[in-house]
C-alpha cells in the first residue's frame, strides 16, 4: 500500500487515484485503498514497478510504502527501490 502525506496534516492524497502495476496478480485498486491489510501484487519480475497518478501537482511529505501485512518495508527490503517524481 502506497501512502502519499502532503503537508504536516497527513491527508494521504494517494486515497483512490489511479495506479497502475508492472504486471498484476491482485489488482492496482488495493494499493491505494486506504485499507492497511489489502495490497497490490505483481507477477516475480526482475523490474516490478508501481504508479499512482495523484492527478494535480502536490508538496510531498511522506512516502510509506507498506507490505501485504500493513508492515513499513525494512530499509533492506527497499535497497532496490527506485522512486521517480
Amino acid at each position: 500500500m502506497f501512502l502519499f502525506f502532503t503537508g504536516l496534516n497527513f491527508i494521504n492524497i494517494a486515497y483512490e487515484k489511479p495506479t497502475t502495476l508492472s504486471s498484476v496478480v491482485k489488482a492496482a485498486k488495493f494499493a491505494t485503498d486506504g485499507i492497511p491489510r489489502t495490497s497490490a501484487k505483481t507477477r516475480a519480475e526482475a523490474q516490478n514497478w508501481i504508479k499512482v497518478d495523484l492527478e494535480d501537482e502536490y508538496d510531498i511529505y511522506a512516502i510509506i510504502y507498506r507490505n501485504s501485512k500493513g508492515r513499513k518495508f525494512t530499509s533492506k527490503q527497499l535497497t532496490k527501490l527506485v522512486l521517480l517524481i
